[in-house]
């Protein structure tokens, strides 16, 4: 793209110092930031932490997180990193039936369907036939 593209890109915040760029004459791709020649703002620092013992963050309007809150965040962090570690928690406690619960399940789902279709079937020869079963026996 030419220089004036880049520098428009640049300006309207679409390339910014983390950007990979590269052009001719360069061996590999290189940060945008790196190169002087853009003309990037340096990065700026993120905000100092805030002192140690008071919390900047929380639901109560001093800026300081009640214990119900804290308990809670603890909580989740600790839940996440125990997912993340591929440890199962009380919320992950959903398995899957074995062989033979899952073929018992299966016998009991089968005795309503099979009602179900002999209800329909005896509909069906009583509608069509008017009341004449066929002999099967």
């Amino acid at each position: 793209m030419p220089r004036s593209e880049l520098d428009a890109r640049i300006a309207d915040g679409t390339v910014g110092g983390e950007t990979l760029v590269w052009s001719v004459g360069m061996a590999s791709w290189s940060r945008a930031g790196a190169l002087p020649e853009l003309g990037l703002p340096p990065p700026v620092p993120p905000p100092p932490l805030p002192p140690a013992g008071s919390a900047s963050w929380g639901p109560e309007g001093e800026g300081v997180a009640s214990e119900e809150t804290r308990r809670r965040a603890l909580e989740l962090v600790e839940r996440e990193l125990a997912r993340a570690s591929g440890a199962r928690t009380a919320d992950d406690a959903l398995d899957f039936a074995a062989f033979w619960p899952r073929c018992a399940a299966k016998l009991l789902d089968m005795v309503p369907l099979s009602l179900l279709a002999l209800l329909v079937e005896r509909v069906v020869v009583g509608l069509y036939f008017d009341g004449v079963t066929p002999d099967l026996m």
